[in-house]
């Protein structure tokens, strides 16, 4: 049977010894990254598979000095007594005069060593596990037959009981779990035993029933089903909501909420979730979904810090969004509404200008690969809204451990001032390499024409400016710039005049994008820059 963590939270019941509890003080990376926690933090960890995201939880929960593959060290702050007795006799089992031992916790010692550690901040890494609660996949999707797999021995579910005895959070689990379902959640005792049973749907209301006919309404909930019938995402997040607000832990790990949700339904979760923690709990929750991670964004919690995490042969990198890049996220309306947040999952991102030069580049990517009999490319392809947001998409993907790479137009070249602040802010190598190739190119172009040029690209150019504009765009190429060199998009097939939504559209629905010799350049320009993604990725 599962062991309550027991963990006092309602503050006026306070025995005269305060019950202990604990919460994530700092993290140490093995790459040394630092991230400091307090009370009511949400940590996201993203990556691609095999990075650590879900061992990262583990380590959180049981933490094991020079054996941990992602931490090198946590810190916890340390509050209440282990002396206090109803959570002591929870865990521990006397041994001699001043031993004891936890089978629950797998820990062995002095009675006196185990108190003086815990005032000094310094236990044993075990004990943690008393104050932390892990909901694996495997859980929530067994924790409604009656017994799941906790890691130390199968035990009795006790999630129902939970949900039975905390009357007014199960309203508000109730309400959650109503905004992504549509039903509500009721909890009833089974017919024949002490067992209670949760159910769900458009269901009675408990204060339109007296204390006189109540069995009335335990009778009407037996026409309901059990959220133990339904599929595996309802039977998940029930799960999820009643784990995460009625517990005795301050600190939730989540591997994967998402789990058998379609997107909307996981954004939805993602937003109550950081809408409805109290600002005493910690959540530590690992994803793979842009539409979750979405949801939690758009709670307004100012809590929230997404690590990406990085796996190169045995080593993991770590880079952390804070608050101030997740504000960018949400109060930028591109980037807010685009797909861009989906590019932390990603090898690369390409920024396009506007939606269109990324509708008919994506195309042409994913024909080539498919001819190729290949998966696409681990590419994501999205948009600013035009030049002038280049420079601050850019800026926010580089925050995000991302690395973009841009297509513009030629005519990108055609302004000094504007040129010269995207490039300052986007480039790493010194843009003194082609500081003379600049000063020549640009003064050229105050007379140049500039139709033409913005129609044919590079080779509108006269033979004495082409060798210094190649110059240009080999560092610009060299730094994930790379401008049409034919002009614009519509350059690539010249056959037709119309405009670029409806070029687009006949572009997609006249060739075959992998083979046609018309798009041949197109394809030529793409795999160039799909290669420098995969070298730089």
């Amino acid at each position: 049977m599962e062991i309550f963590k027991s963990f006092n939270r309602l503050r006026g019941m306070r025995s005269q010894k305060e019950k202990p509890w604990t919460f994530v003080k700092r993290i140490i990376f093995n790459d040394e990254t630092i991230l400091d926690l307090d009370q009511g933090s949400i940590v996201i960890f993203v990556g691609p598979n095999n990075c650590g995201k879900s061992q990262v939880l583990k380590e959180i929960e049981a933490p094991i000095e020079n054996r941990a593959i992602v931490i090198k060290s946590i810190e916890f702050t340390c509050k209440g007594d282990l002396e206090e007795e109803s959570f002591f006799k929870q865990y521990f089992i006397l041994s001699g005069e001043d031993g004891c031992y936890s089978p629950e916790l797998n820990l062995s010692m002095r009675k006196s060593e185990l108190f003086d550690t815990w005032k000094e901040g310094t236990p044993d890494y075990n004990i943690f596990k008393a104050f932390t609660n892990r909901l694996s996949i495997e859980k929530r999707s067994l924790v409604f037959s009656g017994v799941y797999s906790t890691g130390t021995g199968a035990q009795t579910s006790d999630l129902n009981l939970k949900f039975h005895n905390n009357n007014k959070i199960a309203q508000k689990i109730s309400g959650c779990y109503e905004k992504i379902f549509g039903v509500q959640l009721a909890s009833g005792r089974s017919k024949g035993n002490n067992k209670f049973d949760i159910y769900c749907g458009n269901l009675p209301c408990l204060k339109d029933f007296t204390m006189d006919n109540q069995d009335d309404y335990y009778k009407q909930l037996e026409n309901f089903p059990l959220v133990e019938e339904q599929g595996d995402g309802m039977k998940s997040v029930a799960n999820i909501l009643i784990d995460t607000f009625i517990t005795d832990s301050l600190i939730t790990l989540i591997d994967e909420p998402e789990a058998f949700l379609h997107p909307p339904k996981s954004r939805l979760l993602g937003n109550l979730l950081a809408r409805e923690l109290d600002s005493e709990s910690q959540l530590f929750i690992s994803t793979h979904s842009a539409s979750f991670i979405r949801g939690i964004i758009e709670s307004n919690n100012r809590n929230v810090i997404i690590v990406n995490m990085f796996r190169n042969q045995d080593k993991t990198s770590i880079s952390i969004l804070d608050e101030k890049i997740l504000a960018t996220l949400k109060d930028d309306p591109i980037i807010r509404y685009s797909n861009v947040l989906e590019g932390i999952f990603y090898t690369g991102i390409i920024i396009c200008e506007s939606d269109y030069d990324s509708l008919f580049y994506s195309s042409v990517v994913n024909d080539i690969a498919d001819e190729q009999d290949k998966l696409g490319p681990d590419i994501l392809f999205t948009h600013c809204g035009g030049k002038p947001r280049i420079k601050m998409m850019f800026k926010t993907l580089r925050k995000m451990a991302i690395k973009p790479v841009i297509i513009c137009d030629f005519d990108f070249l055609f302004k000094k001032d504007d040129f010269e602040s995207i490039i300052s802010e986007i480039v790493e190598d010194n843009i003194d390499q082609i500081k003379g190739d600049l000063e020549a190119y640009l003064e050229y172009i105050k007379n140049a024409p500039l139709d033409a040029i913005k129609k044919q690209g590079k080779y509108a150019l006269p033979d004495n400016i082409l060798p210094v504009y190649r110059r240009i765009e080999c560092f610009l190429n060299n730094n994930g710039i790379f401008p049409v060199p034919y002009g614009e998009m519509e350059s690539f097939y010249t056959g037709t005049d119309k405009s670029k939504r409806f070029w687009v559209y006949e572009i997609l629905e006249k060739f075959d994008l992998a083979k046609a010799p018309e798009l041949q350049n197109a394809r030529d320009f793409l795999n160039k820059i799909v290669e420098y993604v995969y070298q730089k990725g």
